[in-house]
């Protein structure tokens, strides 16, 4: 008997404990490329956890249970960004406001230049670029996770990929001259 079904059937709180221990990175590195706040992504997370524990009855065995676990984690992401929407706007119009014209070869400048890229890329851009480079979900995977049709997910793919191309290929010229 697998860990889900021990869980399912005899609400084995150790076999979720493992099922947690297993997919806990996964499930936390996504959203933390979704919400771009390590604090909250761990508190969604242990939302997408609790969640996950209270309806693990619904759970069907012919999809990945850590596809199913990256679908509650989407929703309770988009569930805590409409409760605070107005808080982000404000925040998404501070960070906004930050002017950072310097460019560095530093390779941990580099990768805040890549975090404010992400900041630039729509939700859904996000949403599928982090599922597919990040997590190495294939595109039909990241539309079963993400709900969309295969075709959005291929278009906020190649749109999100160029936006990031343009946002940063600036900064790698001018740092590749200096």
């Amino acid at each position: 008997m697998n860990l889900v079904n021990r869980v399912q059937l005899l609400g084995d709180q150790a076999a979720f404990k493992a099922l947690v221990l297993r997919h806990n990175a996964r499930v936390r590195g996504f959203l933390r490329r979704l919400c771009q706040d390590k604090d909250q992504a761990d508190d969604l997370a242990q939302e997408c956890f609790l969640l996950a524990f209270r309806h693990i009855g619904k759970y069907q065995p012919s999809g990945q249970f850590s596809s199913w676990l990256l679908k509650i984690a989407q929703r309770c992401y988009f569930q805590e960004k409409r409760l605070n929407s107005r808080r982000s706007e404000k925040w998404q119009q501070f960070q906004s406001l930050e002017t950072d014209n310097s460019h560095s070869d530093n390779p941990v400048d580099m990768s805040l230049d890549l975090e404010k890229a992400f900041e630039m890329l729509s939700e859904n851009e996000t949403i599928c670029l982090t599922l597919c480079y990040t997590m190495g979900y294939s595109h039909s995977e990241v539309a079963e996770i993400s709900g969309f049709p295969l075709g959005s997910v291929k278009t906020y793919i190649k749109t999100g990929k160029d936006k990031l191309r343009d946002l940063l290929e600036p900064q790698l010229t001018e740092n590749h001259n200096v």
